[in-house]
Order: structure tokens, then C-alpha cells, then sequence
């Protein structure tokens, strides 16, 4: 059965301390339970070291007795990798857990077993010499009583049998440049340019010291060094350039040396924040609620108020970007640089502008500027007519949002979350333009009906540019379920990408359940460091990157986390990061958030990662809501002349696509081909293999300098061995092109049988262009991840890209009879010219098709990376300036320039009579586009 972590244990809490009714999930309702309360407040913080039930259920297979209690989670085996004949580790997840039997199975003989007591999440198992095979691994707790949890893994052929490979399924995804991080965050503030390392120090006032950043930061400084390892600094636009174009570069210079010289790393938010009467924004281009009122923080009506402009306003992203630019220029100055992330108004998270004037709660943005282009984009979509949004709000409605029965509020909520994400996008190309650092978005509610105000339902569109996110939900200790919630989002939404959670003292206490539903004053949190932990190491072995704190914890809070933060630094922060693998539950968010319904209803988040998913262009009524990027008074009659005068090229039949970011530019079709029509794309397969590759470095199972001999038990011999990634899919490898055994059953059978051949030239001394390289970049890539190339290649890009038949060499014919398992990674794609389109559009519109992220940045940078010197070769692309360019035998044709537009000709004709044609097409669209 399914483990009910802390949502049982804190709705038992609020049972017995608030007398609350509650109902429970089905997967509590429908079993049954011994549950043995503790009393009041005493239970909350005994609630995370205690059982606070027995489950009933057998013992599993060794009978455990009786009399134990039921193991918090697990043991669970996440991954068994390193394995030979004799030992493998298991990578493996449990919460007090400190002792588990495990039993080894060949079919239904048990063929080993043994006990281990863990003392870390990655444990040794010994077994006698096993014959290589398949195997299953059963555990079950011998301290505690649990299920019996089993994994399937495969020992591999020893170096004596003559081949194979050098093991089962690598560990989990390793970013070896990556650490668990845990960061003190400035929120709100915090960068201070008059201060002497740049960051908001102590004062006194009317008598009284008032703790300053700095004061929080050493009082982290135990005696065993810093409690935490970075420093999130919140930095005001105002404040950093409170004149166009001058910068306080030094004062962050000083921040930036304070933490080298304590060894923390720096991130940084950015608050789009200015002063109302400088210079920088028009009245009517700053946020205003639907009342007519300015969002003003500070004391209203004073020339100093803090204003913020409006996320969709073009000038005024154009405006920010220097300061941000700036930043990353000095940040990339320090090799402990973290990332930087865009927050918003007023509240900090870069989510939708709500306001409460007397009682009532008002949304934004109907600034003049906003509502002017709203009308515009309403009217080149075509769905409703312009007007002014009808809204839902007014005295007791606490989250104003627009009417999304009427066709025009639809629209509005729509134009909301496209201007949070132009806010956003505009921010990611201005730190990327200076500094490849991760970018992150920062938002506050993951599922409720909040989201109808903020607009940021849509996570996958709006934070598609960025590497990772940051949740801010919950209140209180009793509500810690909301960092899990986050987090399963996070990692759902965007694999591999960075996740955030915060902790603020609000998060630590009990005071908003003994003092009616308020946050605690300052320095009177009392916080549950018990509860907190646990949740931390939880969270931590889910895959957390960097929890922060946020708000203000005093001084003496922080003294008080000191023995907690030693185990946690002792187990977690500053250790190699590791990605846990969950399963994924995916949501469709759109009708969901218009109803206001809880998206993450019925997803056990402790134990799954949760996709947030907006069906394509269903979420935006069937019309790409890239209108603004049209391009107007193109002259397609040209492109037509063009391509009826070389139509003999292509034998009568291509097809072509010119697509930009708000949709299809031109079109032609002639001859006999369909756009559905699978079709063999020959070397256009290099485009979507060096993407595969490239999305398998960002997971860090492989590196561009991974030497072949170190992965393919076959070529770990002199000549070979030494043979990098980087040179076999940059024709610098020296691999002869021979293709005679083309019609080997598996992957493995032919780049074994390559290894032996004759013709191998001295790696990296020459360009010489080989299509068969590619076979054994993909079987690196089958052996590091423990899986076929189809499911490879599947998981990773086709099924997220809109490429929904495609596959590598389809059983059938062709020019050897087809064999999926040996996909002909450099020239066996089948794909249509819609799938074909498609992927290249994903590729144009900076990794994300249709609001879901397929390439991560770092994945594109090392898409888009020249190899060697030798070539102008990038990962399976041509590389033309700022252009991607593909070719092949059979005259496929594809050119990108990012962000721009995208070209596809599709025929199934030689490339000597097409190339000409082909770029002279190309030179063509970029005159014209």
C-alpha cells in the first residue's frame, strides 16, 4: 500500500489540536488503521520521529516479527548499477529504516540473500558468482515492517566472453558541477549599495538594534563552518540602476567577494521595481488594478513610491534588460555563481499583480499600455471581440480573476500568462546573452484556486526558457505538504531542471494554530526544528536541489538550527547531486485552474513527480498566441517562383514549411507526397540523435569527453579507447564509414563487429565525415542508461516533440531489411514532414514545443557547440553563424535561426541535384524573413 507521510500525520495533528473536520484521501479511507495519537502540541513535534500508527499487512516474504513497527517508507530500490557477478550497489530510498533483508531471484528460484545495515543511500550488496542474465532484487525492513520492494537488473558478460558491454543501468543522473545546496534568502531586499560588502547590515533605531542580513548570515557561522552554503540576494532594478545606464557594479563586486571569502555560493533574484516619478516607466505603462489604482508600494503619493511596469510591456523589458545583463556580467565573474531568478510585483513571486484596497480584492494589469495590446491580440486571434474583460470580483470574492465563461475574460486570462512569460523570457535571453548561469522562475501557489488570480497555471509555457523553479507555497509546520507539492511540480514539469522550495518562519511554527491564522512576529516563531528537518532530509532524498529560507529568521532562530543543519550537511548539502527517480503523473491544467480546482486532487506528491501539461494550443483555443511575431508584407509569390523554377531538382515532389513562432509562414506541396507521409530523412537522423545526445549530457550520463573505451567493453583497446564523444559525432573520430553490416540484428552486434574493422584513422586529427560514428554514440548512450535507443530516443524527444510515428530503422523495407533494435543512428530515420516540421519548431522556439520543455538550455548550448576546430560541426548539426542547417542523401533539407523561423523541404530526391536548390532557398527565406 501506498505510504501516507506527513498529509496523515498533520490531519491527525489538526484532529486533536483544532478539533477540524477532515476528510481523508481514499488511499487512507479505504484501509485500516491502529492509530495511536499523542496528545496536543507535544504530537506535532513527535509527529515526524514517532509512529503515529501501525499498518496492518503481512510480514513479506522473510516474516519480519510481528511485534515491529511499520517502516515510515521503503526500503525501496531506486536503482541497482555497478554490477558484475559478484556485487552490484543498490541506490535505494526509506525513512527509518536501519536494516533491510534482500533476496535475489533468477525466474522464481531465489539464487542469493543477504542483510544489510545502510549507513548511506547507496549500498554494497555481495552475492557468489552469478552467471550473467536477468535478476530481480526483492528488500524488506528487518528493524521495521514493511512491503517486500523489488527491481529487475541484468548482470552483464565478464571481459572473458569477448564482448559486451560494461555493465547494467548506470546510477541515477549525476551532475558532477551540481551539489545539494541549502541558501539563506534576502527576500524582499537585501542588496544595499551604501553597505560595505554590499548586503543590508544591522542598525540601530529609536534605541533598538534591527538585525541586517549580514547579522543572519554569520549568525549561520557554527563552529563547524556556515550553516548554509549560499546566499540568495534580492537586488531591486531601482537600486541597481537608479540612473539609465549607471550600474552599482561595485557594490555587488563587494557582495560577491564577501561570500568567496566564506566559500558561499551567491545567486541572485531581480525585482523589476521602480520609483514612480524617475524616468524609466510611463504612468500608463505601470501596473494598475481594475480599479483604476496604480499598484504603489511605499508611502502612497510620494515621488519615491515603488511602482512596477507591466510584464507584457515591450520598452519596459527592453529597458530592464542592461541592468540584468549587468548582473550577469559580474556574477560570472564567480565560480560559485548559482543562478539568477526574476521576481515580481508586489509580493516577490512572478505571478499576476493582486492588490486588497478596504476590504476588496483587486487584479491586474489594466494599465493603458496593457489593455491597448490586449485589444490588438484579441483581434489578430480572431476569438472574441475586443472589449473590456469581464471579471469576476467585488466584496467577498478573495481571488478575482476574469470571467473564463465569457469568451473575451478567456482571452484576458490567456493574454496574462503570455505577458508573464514574454516578462520571463526576456529576462532568460538577457542573462543568457552575458552568462550561460541558470535561470529560474519564481512563483508562489503550485495548485489551488489561487492560480485563477496569479495566472501562472500554465508553468510549462511561461517557465519553458529557464532551467528550474521556485515554489514558495505553504503555511505553517503543520502544512509542510506544500513543499512536497512544489517540488513533485518542479520535477515533473521540467526533468532535471533545478527545484526550490523555502522555508520561512511561518513554515517552522505553530503559532498560526494558537494565535488565529497569523504569522508570527518577528523573532517569535518558537520553530519545530524536528518537523523541519525531517521534511529537509525528505526532500532532499526526492531530488530537492536547494531548500532556502525566506522572510526573516532572527539571529537567535538561526543559532537554534545548528545541531539540525550538521546531520543534514552530513547526509545532504554540499554532497554530489543526485536526481531521484519517481514515477510521473501528468495533469492537464487547463479546465482544471478555470475552475479553481485543486490540480494535484488525488496525486500522492510524496511519491510521484507531477507533469503540468496544457494540451497544446487547446490551452490557447486552438490559435498560437505568438500573434505579435507575424511577419508582415512577406512576399510568398517569390518563394513560389523560386521553387516552381527548381521543381525538376526534386524529381516533381517536395514538400516545404517556412514556420516562425506564431505559426506556418508558407507553404508548398508538389507531386505525390502527403505531410503525413513516413518518409526516410536519411542524415536529417544525426540532427535527432545529436539532440538525444545532447539531452543525455545535460542529464550528465554522459560528457562530451567521454571516452568510447570507457563505456563499450568491445573498444577498450589501443586505437580505440581513447576515441571522445566529442569526435565521433564531430566527424574528428576517425571511424571508417563502413556500412557493410548494416543488416545486424541489434546495436550491439554491429558496433561490436565495428570495433574489429580495418580503416581507423588517428582520433581527432582530421575532419572525415562518417555516418556510422553515430551507431556508437548511440550505444553509449543505450549502455549508460540501461535502454534500448528506441526508448532513448522515445522518452526523450519524440513523444514530446510532436513526432508521434517516427522511429529508427521501422521493421520493413529499406535499404536492409528493418530492425529497430538496430536503429542506424546516423541515417535510419522514418519520420513525416509534419513530425520532421515539428521538431525543428521545437529546436526554433529555444527547446519547448507547445509550452512543454523537450531540451533543457544547457542541452541546447551543447546542441548548438562547435566541436573542434576541425569542422563546423555542432551536436549532429551544421553550424552557419547563427543558423542550424541539416542535409541529406535524399535531398531533406532543414535551417533554423532561433527564435526566428524555421525551414523544412522534404523530398526523396539525390542531394547533388538538390543542395544548390536547397541553399539557395535558404539565402532566400533569411532575405525575406
Amino acid at each position: 500500500m501506498k505510504n501516507l507521510l506527513i498529509a496523515v500525520l498533520l490531519a491527525f495533528c489538526q484532529v486533536v489540536s483544532a478539533q477540524i473536520k477532515i476528510e481523508l484521501p481514499e488511499t487512507v479511507a479505504d484501509k485500516s488503521f491502529v492509530t495511536s495519537l499523542i496528545k496536543a502540541a507535544e504530537a506535532r513535534q513527535k509527529a515526524y520521529t514517532d509512529s503515529l500508527f501501525k499498518v496492518k499487512g503481512d510480514g513479506g516474504t522473510q516474516n519480519p516479527p510481528n511485534d515491529l513497527p511499520r517502516c515510515d517508507r521503503g526500503p525501496v530500490p531506486n536503482d541497482i548499477f555497478n554490477v558484475t557477478t559478484t556485487s552490484a550497489i543498490v541506490l535505494w530510498d526509506g525513512e527509518n529504516v536501519f536494516g533491510w533483508d534482500y533476496s535475489i531471484y533468477k525466474g522464481n528460484e531465489r539464487v542469493a540473500f543477504g542483510s544489510v545495515k545502510p549507513t548511506s543511500n547507496r549500498e554494497p550488496i555481495n552475492y557468489a558468482g552469478l552467471a550473467p542474465g536477468e535478476y530481480t532484487l526483492s528488500m524488506q525492513g528487518n528493524t521495521c515492517k514493511s512491503d517486500v520492494y523489488s527491481k529487475s537488473f541484468i548482470i552483464p558478460k565478464p571481459t572473458s566472453d569477448g564482448g559486451g558491454d560494461t555493465g547494467g543501468p548506470g546510477p541515477p543522473p549525476v551532475d558532477k558541477d551540481r551539489r545539494f545546496e541549502f541558501l539563506i534568502g534576502t527576500t524582499g531586499g537585501g542588496f544595499d549599495p551604501n553597505a560595505k560588502h554590499g548586503i543590508a547590515e544591522g542598525r540601530w533605531e529609536d534605541g533598538k538594534y534591527l538585525e541586517g542580513w549580514t547579522d543572519r548570515i554569520e549568525a549561520f557561522k557554527y563552529s563547524w563552518g556556515y550553516g548554509v552554503s549560499g546566499v540568495s540576494l534580492w537586488i531591486h532594478w531601482d537600486v541597481y540602476e537608479p540612473a539609465k545606464g549607471r550600474y552599482e557594479t561595485a557594490a555587488l563586486q563587494r557582495a560577491i567577494a564577501y561570500c568567496r571569502e566564506r566559500k558561499l555560493g551567491l545567486a541572485v533574484v531581480f525585482l523589476a521595481k521602480r520609483k514612480k516619478n524617475d524616468g524609466f516607466l510611463r504612468e500608463d505603462q505601470m501596473v494598475t488594478f481594475s480599479n483604476g489604482t496604480i499598484l504603489e508600494e511605499g508611502v502612497k503619493g510620494q515621488p519615491n513610491v515603488g511602482v512596477y511596469p507591466g510584464y507584457g510591456c515591450d520598452e519596459c523589458n527592453s529597458a530592464m534588460a542592461g541592468a540584468i545583463k549587468d548582473i550577469a556580467r559580474q556574477l560570472k565573474t564567480y565560480d560559485r555563481s548559482l543562478y539568477m531568478a526574476l521576481g515580481g510585483g508586489h509580493t516577490g513571486e512572478l505571478v499576476n499583480h493582486i492588490d486588497v484596497q478596504n476590504g476588496v480584492w483587486y487584479t491586474g494589469d489594466f494599465s493603458a499600455d496593457n489593455l491597448s495590446r490586449f485589444q490588438n491580440w484579441v483581434k489578430k486571434r480572431g476569438l472574441a471581440q475586443p472589449g473590456r474583460p469581464p471579471m469576476v470580483e467585488g466584496p467577498g470574492i478573495d481571488w478575482p480573476h476574469p470571467n473564463f465563461n465569457d469568451p473575451l475574460g478567456l482571452e484576458f486570462g490567456r493574454f496574462q500568462t503570455l505577458n508573464i512569460q514574454k516578462h520571463y523570457k526576456s529576462f532568460t535571453d538577457a542573462v543568457k546573452s552575458e552568462y550561460n548561469l541558470p535561470c529560474i522562475y519564481l512563483y508562489a501557489a503550485a495548485a489551488n484556486r489561487q492560480l485563477q488570480s496569479t495566472a501562472n497555471a500554465n508553468l510549462a509555457f511561461i517557465a519553458g526558457s529557464g532551467d528550474g523553479t521556485y515554489g514558495s507555497d505553504g503555511d505553517g509546520v503543520e502544512d509542510h505538504v506544500a513543499k512536497f507539492r512544489v517540488h513533485s511540480v518542479n520535477q515533473g514539469t521540467f526533468p532535471g531542471g533545478y527545484s526550490i522550495v523555502e522555508f520561512d518562519p511561518d513554515d517552522m511554527s505553530h503559532y498560526r494554530y494558537q494565535v488565529k491564522w497569523s504569522t508570527p512576529p518577528y523573532c517569535e516563531a518558537n520553530p519545530d526544528y524536528a518537523i523541519w528537518e525531517r521534511s529537509m532530509d525528505m526532500l532532499f532524498s526526492r531530488g530537492l536541489w536547494a531548500p532556502h529560507t525566506a522572510m526573516a529568521f532572527c539571529v537567535d532562530e538561526i543559532r537554534g538550527m545548528e545541531p539540525f543543519l550538521k546531520r543534514l550537511w552530513g547526509k545532504w548539502i554540499g554532497k554530489v547531486y543526485v536526481r531521484a527517480k519517481l514515477p510521473v503523473v501528468e495533469v492537464n491544467i487547463t479546465d482544471k485552474y478555470r475552475r479553481g480546482e485543486d490540480l494535484l486532487q488525488g496525486i500522492n506528491v510524496y511519491d510521484n513527480f507531477t507533469k503540468y501539461a496544457d494540451g497544446g494550443l487547446y490551452f490557447w483555443g486552438g490559435v498560437s498566441p505568438f500573434v505579435d511575431g507575424a511577419q508582415p508584407g512577406v512576399d510568398n509569390s517569390k518563394f513560389t517562383g523560386y521553387l516552381d523554377a527548381n521543381l525538376p531538382a526534386y524529381g516533381g515532389n517536395v514538400l516545404v514549411d517556412i514556420k516562425t513562432p506564431s505559426g506556418t509562414a508558407y507553404s508548398y506541396t508538389k507531386g505525390q507526397y502527403g505531410r503525413n507521409d513516413q518518409l526516410s530523412v536519411m542524415s536529417h537522423s544525426k540532427l535527432a540523435t545529436g539532440a538525444t545526445i545532447a539531452v543525455l549530457i545535460s542529464e550528465g550520463r554522459l560528457s562530451l569527453d567521454t571516452k568510447v573505451g570507457d563505456v563499450i567493453r568491445s573498444w577498450n583497446k589501443p586505437g580505440l579507447r581513447d576515441i571522445t564523444l566529442r569526435q565521433i559525432i564531430g566527424h574528428t573520430s576517425g571511424i571508417p564509414d563502413d556500412q557493410t553490416n548494416e543488416g545486424a540484428k541489434t546495436l550491439e552486434q554491429y558496433v561490436d563487429w565495428l570495433a574489429g574493422r580495418p580503416g581507423f584513422k588517428t582520433p581527432g586529427a582530421q575532419y572525415s565525415y562518417s555516418t556510422v560514428s553515430y551507431q556508437v554514440a548511440a550505444r553509449m548512450a543505450e549502455i549508460v542508461t540501461g535502454q534500448p535507443w528506441k526508448e532513448i530516443f522515445n522518452s526523450r524527444i519524440r513523444d514530446k516533440s510532436g513526432m508521434g510515428n517516427a522511429e529508427y530503422n521501422p521493421r520493413g523495407p529499406g535499404p536492409v531489411y528493418g530492425s529497430p533494435e538496430n536503429p542506424l543512428a546516423g541515417y535510419g530515420l522514418k519520420c513525416s514532414q509534419n513530425e520532421w516540421s515539428n521538431f525543428a519548431g521545437m529546436l526554433r522556439d529555444g527547446g519547448v514545443f507547445n509550452g512543454t520543455r523537450v531540451l533543457s538550455n544547457q542541452a541546447l548550448q551543447i546542441l548548438k557547440t562547435k566541436l573542434t576546430g576541425l569542422s563546423n560541426w555542432g551536436c549532429g548539426v551544421i553550424l552557419n553563424g547563427a543558423q542550424l542547417i541539416s542535409e541529406s542523401a535524399l535531398g531533406w533539407y532543414t535551417a533554423i535561426l532561433p527564435d526566428k523561423w524555421s525551414l523544412v523541404v522534404a523530398t526523396q530526391s539525390p542531394y547533388n541535384t538538390t543542395i544548390g536548390p536547397n541553399n539557395g532557398f535558404r539565402e532566400l527565406v533569411s532575405q525575406s524573413l
